[in-house]
């Protein structure tokens, strides 16, 4: 089973880069969170609020988008949060380190909570 990204223009890419690998890594890492304010058996891990900077645990998204820098600049942000669908669209941006020309790569990560 591959995984899959979803890019600017509502394209599916598979997984097979390197760069694209890290990413995935970046994901699962921000969905292994658990802490006291924003995860609950129920419902998972509240990334609406982490993202939107309400949550003690931005300081761990931080420190895990630390452990990628030598890859990529990440930044977060326009999280939606679907209850019914029990899923979370974040919008991914990274600015590439080591680029030529200065290539960002913009995903769009849609998480089961």
């Amino acid at each position: 089973m591959g995984a899959w990204l979803l890019d600017v223009n509502g394209a599916w890419h598979e997984v097979t880069g390197d760069i694209e690998t890290r990413i995935i890594d970046f994901i699962t890492r921000l969905q292994t969170i658990k802490g006291e304010q924003s995860f609950n058996a129920d419902n998972g891990l509240d990334f609406l609020n982490i993202i939107n900077g309400s949550s003690l645990l931005e300081v761990e998204v931080e420190n895990i988008a630390r452990d990628f820098n030598n890859y990529f600049d990440v930044t977060i942000g326009k999280s939606e949060e679907d209850k019914k669908a029990r899923v979370m669209k974040i919008d991914i941006n990274m600015k590439l380190k080591n680029s030529s020309n200065n290539e960002t790569l913009n995903y769009t990560a849609i998480i089961g909570v």
